[in-house]
Formats: C-alpha cells, sequence, structure tokens
C-alpha cells in the first residue's frame, strides 16, 4: 500500500467565522491527520517516525619520535593508523542493493538485503589499510630555518 499526505493550508476571510483559521476547523471541529503512521518498519508495521540510529565504531593510533642528528638537524618520524568502522542502524532498519543493477531484467523485482550486524553484510568492506606515516625535519644551515614536514591524509569515505 502507498500512501501520500498533500497538506493544504487555506485561510478563511474575515467575516467566514474566525481570522486565520483553516477550514477544516470550521467544518469539523478538529483537525486530524489520517497518515500519522506513514512509515514502515522491517516487520512492514506502521510507524509514525522513521527514526534511524546509526552507529560507526572509530579506532584512532598515533606515535611520533624526534631525533637531534646534528646541532643544526633535528628529524622527527610518525605513524598514524585510523580504522573507521563501517555504519549501522542498532535496530537492523537498514538495507541496501547488493546485487549488481546492470543484471536486472525489464519489469524484475529489486531486492534490497538487510545490512548490519547479525545478518553478515554491511553497506561496505571494512578498509584496514588506514597507515598514515609521517615524517619532518628541521635544518638551520647558515642561520636560516628550514622546515619540511609531509603526510598524508585519509579521508573516511575512500
Amino acid at each position: 500500500m502507498i500512501s501520500a499526505t498533500v497538506v493544504v493550508t487555506l485561510f478563511c476571510r474575515a467575516g467566514s467565522g474566525g481570522v486565520g483559521k483553516e477550514p477544516s476547523v470550521h467544518i469539523y471541529g478538529f483537525m486530524g491527520n489520517d497518515f500519522a503512521g506513514e512509515y514502515f518498519n522491517k516487520a512492514a508495521v506502521r510507524q509514525g517516525t522513521d527514526n534511524k540510529h546509526f552507529r560507526q565504531h572509530e579506532y584512532d593510533w598515533f606515535g611520533q619520535d624526534t631525533w637531534k642528528v646534528r646541532p643544526n638537524l633535528t628529524l622527527t618520524l610518525g605513524l598514524r593508523y585510523q580504522l573507521d568502522g563501517v555504519p549501522y542502524e542498532e535496530g537492523g532498519n537498514f538495507s541496501n542493493l547488493l546485487a549488481d543493477p546492470s543484471s536486472f531484467q525489464a519489469g524484475q523485482n529489486v531486492v534490497m538485503t538487510v545490512v548490519g550486524p547479525g545478518t553478515g553484510k554491511q553497506i561496505y568492506n571494512s578498509d584496514y589499510s588506514n597507515v598514515e606515516p609521517r615524517v619532518g625535519f628541521s635544518w638551520d644551515p647558515w642561520k636560516v630555518l628550514l622546515l619540511f614536514s609531509a603526510a598524508p591524509s585519509l579521508d573516511r569515505s575512500r
């Protein structure tokens, strides 16, 4: 069953029973909403809201050290690791299209798959390769300080 809600707000003119009142107040004496449960949960039961409670585990580790190689040269090396877990909905109300869309025939039903803990499926695979090395140095050859540092910065959406 597909339901839709169309909200039309009309305001009455002065002398028709009240300025700024909706027409349904004049006709029925109250305003009701027949479509209070417009959303369905995974058991196909109507609900009044479509609230989702997403969770995602994130872990970060960082280590760095600095060495004075010469009186005018300092070397800095570091390593950062970042694990961004795959998001999931704690109530199991999250699905994804796991089939190749180009494999569907005309008129074939498209089936979404529930993903998350306990299903054995995720919306995408976990990425464990987020290692970010850091390197830097400061050098003062002729009373002019030269600074250099470099590090990749990974985005969680990659």
